[in-house]
């Protein structure tokens, strides 16, 4: 998150605010150990990722490469999908699959209930959110209403009529403002920059999502293991998108990781639900869904073609409805008791060995509904499925692949040639019809003679018109 990307060489535009991140830092220094604490409560470690630097030109790069249709970043011959598991293995949580989960539905909000949370007067409230008559999922507010009234060390006295009661319970408000603050930055950021109050719900509701973070003590949480390790990781160059993504293209196989270093021996993970052909995924505003079945090179397993389903019957938006309840009990069902259907890895393969034919040919296919991989070098195409990718199906089943490809090849050629046969008889036929043409022409100019070219009969018109 650094300023504006307005780069018109840059592969996407995408907008940074690291001026907030900053701000984020300073109030955090302004606060407390006992505010700390109370703000670790609900969101555990995650705070320290106020602590991260972004690259912004391998941000890009990686956003130009997610595939929104299939929900996995795909570069080059490598699909790397975040999975629900890796999540729970990195908090050490139970399989996110144990519980049926917890759905936030976003109720209309009333300017009241932001006075309670921050004790600031219905006046000072009302012009600074956007959309204020809409639900939460819908209104917003500007990180700068946050910080000019609790991104302080003390009370300001010269505020104290925006406040419903004065300095009483500022210190209060001041940690709610900070929460608001850092679930819309960091955790559900948008793309206008503003913190979005659906948020609210999220941390301020009973039984909240993140309560229970501050509970791990493990060597994966973010504090001592991933955050810290990541900040001082030495990235191989600082450069644009172009840069990052030729980079990136180039890699080979071998230099990936397709195992995250803070999991098991041996995955178990989930590849879709019996009613749906990947997993329904109930957010803070929405619903959508997810294959993980695209994620098992990842974790070991052979990588055949994913189910894809129709994504439309569980992607919507938290709007009040009989729709929205409907699709609701769908998700419900889904999750309740249908997720049988388990592929457990053993042992594990190679990333470069573990694909079948089946699915090298349905990659060969795949025609993505967003921008094509980038292509960052002149005259050069990087193909979706490279030789290596083909090479590493197993043996026996590549002669396979590559008889049916020379088969295409030669089928390609035959309709050429059917092609330029077409074509020859069409320039027959349309010199036909100009000689019948001029003997037309002939005729009514009184000159009476056959056309040599049509031998001087009838019969021969009627054989032209019989073709």
């Amino acid at each position: 998150m650094a300023s504006s990307s307005d780069d018109p060489d840059s592969l996407v535009t995408l907008r940074f605010h690291d001026f907030r991140v900053e701000r984020m830092r300073h109030w955090w220094t302004l606060l407390g150990e006992d505010d700390h604490a109370d703000i670790v409560e609900i969101f555990g470690k995650f705070p320290s990722l106020m602590r991260l630097r972004v690259d912004r030109g391998l941000l890009e790069a990686l956003a130009s490469f997610w595939d929104p249709t299939h929900c996995c970043f795909s570069i080059g011959e490598v699909d790397l999908v975040p999975t629900l598991e890796e999540y729970a293995r990195l908090l050490q949580l139970d399989s996110p699959f144990s519980e049926t989960p917890v759905i936030p539905i976003q109720s209309p909000r009333s300017n009241r209930v932001m006075e309670k949370y921050l004790g600031l007067t219905f006046a000072v409230l009302r012009p600074e959110i956007i959309r204020p008559e809409e639900t939460w999922r819908k209104a917003n507010i500007s990180l700068d209403l946050l910080t000019k009234y609790f991104s302080r060390s003390d009370f300001p006295m010269e505020l104290a009529r925006d406040f419903i009661a004065g300095k009483k319970g500022w210190k209060k408000f001041r940690i709610n403002a900070f929460k608001i603050a850092f679930a819309g930055i960091f955790l559900f950021p948008t793309s206008a920059g503003r913190i979005d109050l659906g948020v609210i719900p999220l941390i301020f509701s009973e039984g909240s999502h993140l309560q229970h973070f501050y509970r791990l003590q493990t060597p994966y949480h973010f504090e001592r293991y991933t955050v810290r390790q990541t900040v001082k990781i030495v990235l191989p160059f600082t450069g644009d998108s172009r840069d990052w993504a030729l980079y990136l293209l180039d890699l080979p196989l071998s230099e990936w990781s397709w195992k995250v270093t803070w999991g098991p021996a041996v995955w178990i993970p989930w590849t879709h639900c019996a009613l749906f052909d990947g997993v329904p995924l109930p957010g803070v505003w929405g619903c959508t869904g997810y294959y993980p079945s695209l994620a098992l090179r990842q974790f070991g397993g052979v990588q055949y073609p994913p189910r894809l389903g129709d994504l439309s019957a569980v992607t919507f938006d938290y709007i009040p409805g009989e729709d929205m309840w409907r699709l609701l009990f769908r998700i419900e069902d889904i999750w309740g008791g249908c997720l049988s259907e388990m592929v457990l890895i053993e042992g594990g393969l190679h990333g470069d060995s573990s694909v079948t034919p089946d699915f090298v040919e349905w990659r060969e296919g795949w025609s993505p509904s967003f921008t094509l991989r980038p292509t960052v070098r002149p005259g050069v195409s990087y193909s979706s499925v490279s030789r290596s990718l083909r090479a590493s199906a197993p043996t026996g089943q590549y002669e396979r692949v590559t008889v049916l490809e020379r088969e295409l090849e030669e089928a390609r050629a035959e309709l050429s040639s059917l092609r330029l046969a077409r074509a020859s008889k069409r320039e027959e036929s349309a010199a036909r019809v100009e000689s019948h043409a001029e003997y037309l022409a002939s005729q009514q100019c009184g000159g009476g003679e056959s056309s040599p070219r049509l031998g001087g009969s009838e019969r021969g018109m009627s054989l032209l018109f019989a073709r």
